[in-house]
């Protein structure tokens, strides 16, 4: 399978405000993970977060809310599972 080729070097360059946006999406939660896709120019990827409980929300860069025309998107056109714990570390 393969991924998109983000790295937490990368993130780390977006705005401080996006990956507050993500991590306030991400709730919270110590289970929670975060993979980001890029359809247009980088600049507000979309991404998919999947809680503990299994459910998956997939979420448009800009503005941060929901992402109404999949309830996930395709595995080869995403990036690797990103950690709240590593999320948070780039912040």
């Amino acid at each position: 399978m393969n991924h998109l080729n983000i790295t937490l070097e990368m993130l780390s360059k977006m705005p401080a405000l996006y990956i507050n946006e993500v991590l306030k999406n991400m709730r919270g939660f110590q289970g929670a993970t975060v993979r980001f896709g890029n359809t247009g120019k980088g600049i507000a990827m979309n991404y998919q977060i999947t809680y503990p409980n299994g459910h998956i929300r997939t979420i448009h860069g800009k503005g941060h809310k929901n992402f109404e025309k999949t309830d996930e998107f395709n595995s080869e056109r995403i990036s690797i599972e990103f950690s709240l714990k590593q999320i948070t570390s780039i912040r």
